[in-house]
């Protein structure tokens, strides 16, 4: 039995070897891509963030009637918490 063991790690490892530069390749691949994600997701977040700043800055020229019909306020709650959830998420 220890030798099925032996012969089945030497099989592996000579795959290992062998497929070496394509596996090495795959996780270059998905590192570039997290780090693309990354930087999506700090580009979003700082254009919610600006976002929500310009419509806190915005709502006291917004008349009350277009504040209501266009729901201002609530766009400006649903993206406080979603900066917020994604604070508490990272």
């Amino acid at each position: 039995m220890p030798e099925r063991l032996s012969e089945g790690r030497e099989r592996v490892n000579r795959w290992l070897y062998k497929n070496r530069h394509e596996l090495i390749a795959e996780v270059m691949r998905a590192h570039r891509e997290l780090d693309a994600e990354r930087v999506t997701h700090a580009e979003t977040r700082k254009a919610l963030r600006d976002a929500h700043q310009g419509m806190i800055e915005m709502r006291p020229y917004v008349s009350d009637y277009f504040a209501e019909k266009w729901d201002h306020d609530g766009y400006i709650r649903r993206a406080k918490a979603a900066l917020e959830a994604d604070d508490a998420r990272t």
